[in-house]
Order: structure tokens, then C-alpha cells, then sequence
């Protein structure tokens, strides 16, 4: 758990690796996450979503939630999430702030004053069934209320009670059957709104209002729309920018304009090619800290990484490149955090030994049958590597040689038949080989039996040929016994 607190460290936000289960005889059945962002400016609140989440103890404040919801001593929390309502419960009258999770139900109507009796700050209801909310549903949390999610109902406008809401700083209504934005609602959330995300296959029509807000963050979501209007981003501050399962063709011209623009997403963006991704659109982006593009159709990757200098983190996941050139990056490269998974890689590419910076790199589910001698030379800050689920079977003796800062090795499920050997002369903590059809015996490991590092080295992993033996096992008991 060490190693993993260290990439939780390294890394500015938290994530978790998307990863799409190529049908490859090599992989291993395992489950797989979406992979989330939070922003640094709108931290999500952890909802609890099962009863053994909740800490027993006492509350900070009573717990004014019925039976039905459950009530956390952490955050005050009340979850209320997944439980068959079909109506607000019935809250008592309590001190203290509150975040209220009451999504996953089958709520239809929010009425005048269903919240007046507790104060909520963080309020989460998506994925019910909203389809009208009165005018005053929000009545008493004029001042408190701060983030609203009610992404994925019924909703056809952007419910007028959130005019009330004085502090609202983060709205989230994508997935409802919005096709356009009222405007005076709009003017009212501009005074405060930080964070919007909005979007459905009905909007044919770009929503120009978006762009009376002061953002920090905007998310855009199913819109139908192969180009946006060359201005759809102008006079738009934002920081982070969500693109997600769009039809877009091409980048408007004044996406160039993003200057402050510090993580980019695109995500599901099937029709997005590396041709509608011009390079001069990025020219004065040299901010961006962090780029994703998922569940993409681009082959190539688009010639960009010259003008982003400041890149942190690079994620490209579930994408159909076969190369990324070491001639793509600048000289000297800042990029930490790399994962490419599910691409067609055959070869570690070789733009990765240029990136000197790099400390977390994951190459999962690629085609990559050999890891070489020059594929990670000089790569001193790497501290982790992954090759997991792909069809990788040599591993050159001096592969790892040149990284002084190597923790941890993961190499599982792939074609491995034995420890590599490469290890041998290389200070690091971990190898985990698990999912392996490992062959142990003493021709194959019998040079562990001089080896400094059989005591000080974790191995994950099993013995097929002994009855799924554990390889750590085997190194003990049977090692000292070879020739």
C-alpha cells in the first residue's frame, strides 16, 4: 500500500484507470472502473451507498433523516441513495450543514418546501425520475445550497428554483431532455456559478448563454452537433473542460482562446479526428496540465505536445494508435503521470524514454510482446511501471537497469513463463506477476540462489507447474536447494 500512496501523492487529483476489456486470450476476467477526475476547485463529496459504509458513534448533530436514509459522522452526511423513494423523505428540524445524497430513486416531482427543515450544502439527486420541481423546491437553502446534481431525469429547462440559490456555485444537468437554455435563468446563475455541465442529443442548437458565465469548470455532453460555432468558447475563462460523447468533427477556432485552460478531456469523442485537432489551436495553451483523451477512433495522435510544455499528466485510453514518436515531444518534457492503455502498441513507444520526468506509467491491454533494452533508458523518477494484460513474453536483461527510483513492477497476466531475469541487478520493492503461468524450477530460477535481492523483494505470483505454489514460497523453501 506504500507504493499506492505514493501515486496517489505524485498525482493532483484522484483517478482510476478506464480500461475496456479487449477480447485477448491472455487477459484475465477483472473489473474494470470508469475513470473519474474531481476538480481541484469543486471537490465531489465520497457519498455512501451501503449501510456498512456508515461509521457507528455519535453524530456531530441528530440525525434528521428517517430510518429509510442513513446519516455518516463524516461531513454530515445524509444518504438517502438507491432506496426505492418515490417522494423526499420527510426530514426533522436539525442544526449543522449538510450533504444530502438521494440519487439512484424514483423521484418525480420535488414540491414547496421539501428541504426547509435542515440546511444542505452539497445535493445530489440524478438519476431519479424529476420531471417537475416546483418554484420554491429549495426553499430555505437560499444561502447554503452550493452544489446541485440533477443530471439524468426528466427535466425539460433548468428548474426556475435554482434562481433562489444565492451561493449555488456547481449545477450538473446533463442527461435531461434540455434543448435549450433559459436565458434569464442563465443571468442569474452568472453572479455565482463556478461549475456547469449540460447536454442532450436533443439540443441541436449550440446554447449561446453558456458563454455569459464566469466558469471555472464547463462540461458538454451528447450534443449532436458535428461543429460548434467558430465562437463557442470565446469570452470563456475555464479551467477544465469536459468533452464528452460528442459528434464533433472538429474543434471550434476559439477553443485556441482557452488560455487558462488547465484539463482537457475528451472522452468518447468517436468522431473527433487528429485532422479536426489542429496543432495552432494549442499554441497558447501552455498551461494545460492534464490531457485525456478515452474512447476515441483516432489513430494518430494529433502533433500538439509541442506547444503544451506544462503537461502533468497524460492519459490515452481505449484509443487505436499503434505509435507515438519520441520527434512528437519537446526537448524536455514534463509529462509524470503517462497511461496508455488498451491502444495497438506492439512496441513500448519512443516517446516514452524521452519523457525524463515520468514516475507512474501504465501500458495495459496493448500488444506488447518485449520489453527492450532502450525502452526505458534513463528514466531515473520513474518509480512505477505496468505491462499487465497484453501478450508480453521477453523481457531484455538490462530493461530496467538505468531506473534508480524503481518501487513497483506489475506484469501480470501476460505471456511470462518465468521471473525475468532483468530484475537481478535493479533496487526496487515489488514484482507482481500474478495471472501468470509461471514455470518454476532451478533452471529457470536457480540464479536466485546467489541473488542479494530473494529476501528484500516482494514476488507476487504462482508456480504453475507446483500446484499454483507461491513463487515467494518457492524462492524460500526450494531455492536454496538448487545447484
Amino acid at each position: 500500500m506504500e507504493f499506492w500512496n505514493f501515486v496517489f501523492m505524485t498525482s493532483l487529483m484522484t483517478t482510476q484507470i478506464t480500461a475496456v476489456l479487449p477480447s485477448k486470450p491472455w487477459v484475465q476476467p477483472e473489473d474494470v472502473h470508469d475513470k473519474s477526475v474531481i476538480s481541484p476547485f469543486q471537490p465531489e463529496a465520497t457519498p455512501l451507498t451501503q449501510q456498512s459504509d456508515i461509521t457507528p458513534g455519535e453524530h456531530k448533530h441528530d440525525c434528521p433523516a428517517p430510518p429509510v436514509c442513513s446519516c455518516s459522522d463524516i461531513n454530515n452526511v445524509i444518504d438517502c441513495s438507491g432506496r426505492g423513494l418515490t417522494r423526499v423523505p420527510e426530514f426533522s428540524k436539525s442544526d449543522g450543514l449538510w450533504d444530502l445524497y438521494i440519487k439512484n430513486n424514483n423521484i418525480h416531482n420535488l414540491t414547496d418546501d421539501d428541504f426547509q427543515k435542515i440546511q444542505i450544502e452539497y445535493l445530489d439527486l440524478s438519476n431519479n425520475s424529476l420531471s417537475a420541481v416546483s418554484d420554491n423546491a429549495f426553499r430555505g437553502l437560499e444561502n447554503s445550497l452550493k452544489t446541485l446534481h440533477i443530471e439524468t431525469n426528466h427535466l425539460e429547462g433548468i428548474p426556475k428554483a435554482v434562481m433562489s440559490l444565492s451561493n449555488i456555485s456547481s449545477l450538473k444537468i446533463q442527461q435531461n431532455p434540455i434543448t435549450h437554455l433559459d436565458e434569464n435563468v442563465m443571468k442569474s446563475l452568472a453572479k455565482t456559478l463556478m461549475t456547469f455541465h449540460f447536454g442532450f442529443e436533443g439540443m441541436v442548437t449550440w446554447p449561446s448563454s453558456v458563454q455569459i458565465l464566469n466558469l471555472f469548470e464547463l462540461g458538454i455532453y451528447n450534443l449532436p452537433l458535428e461543429e460548434l460555432p467558430e465562437t463557442a468558447f470565446r469570452n470563456l475563462n475555464i479551467s477544465w473542460l469536459y468533452l464528452n460523447s460528442m459528434k464533433l468533427t472538429k474543434l471550434p477556432s476559439s477553443f485556441g482562446d482557452l488560455e487558462k485552460l488547465f484539463f482537457l478531456s475528451f472522452n468518447t469523442d468517436k468522431e473527433l479526428t487528429s485532422n479536426g485537432v489542429p496543432s495552432s489551436l494549442f499554441e497558447g495553451l501552455k498551461g494545460l496540465n492534464d490531457l485525456q483523451i478515452i474512447n476515441s477512433k483516432l489513430t494518430a495522435l494529433p502533433d500538439i505536445f509541442h506547444y503544451i510544455t506544462g503537461l502533468f499528466q497524460l492519459e490515452i485510453n481505449s484509443v487505436p494508435i499503434r505509435e507515438f514518436t519520441s520527434n512528437m515531444l519537446p526537448e524536455n518534457s514534463n509529462i509524470t503521470i503517462a497511461n496508455f492503455n488498451d491502444t495497438l502498441f506492439d512496441e513500448v513507444p519512443s516517446a516514452i524514454s524521452e519523457m525524463k520526468q515520468l514516475s507512474v506509467l501504465s501500458l495495459n491491454y496493448n500488444n506488447i510482446t518485449t520489453i527492450r533494452s532502450e525502452d526505458f533508458a534513463g528514466l531515473t523518477k520513474l518509480r512505477y511501471i505496468s505491462i499487465s494484460n497484453a501478450p508480453l513474453k521477453n523481457v531484455s536483461m538490462d530493461a530496467f537497469q538505468t531506473l534508480s527510483s524503481l518501487a513497483y513492477i506489475a506484469l501480470d497476466n501476460t505471456a511470462l513463463t518465468t521471473v525475468p531475469r532483468a530484475i537481478e541487478n535493479v533496487k526496487f520493492d515489488i514484482l507482481s506477476l500474478f495471472g501468470n503461468k509461471l514455470i518454476c524450477t532451478c533452471e529457470s530460477m536457480g540464479w536466485m540462489k546467489n541473488w542479494s535481492g530473494a529476501s528484500r523483494i516482494g514476488i507476487n505470483g504462482q508456480c504453475s507447474n507446483l500446484g499454483n505454489m507461491q513463487v515467494e514460497d518457492y524462492i524460500k523453501q526450494d531455492i536454496p536447494r538448487c545447484p
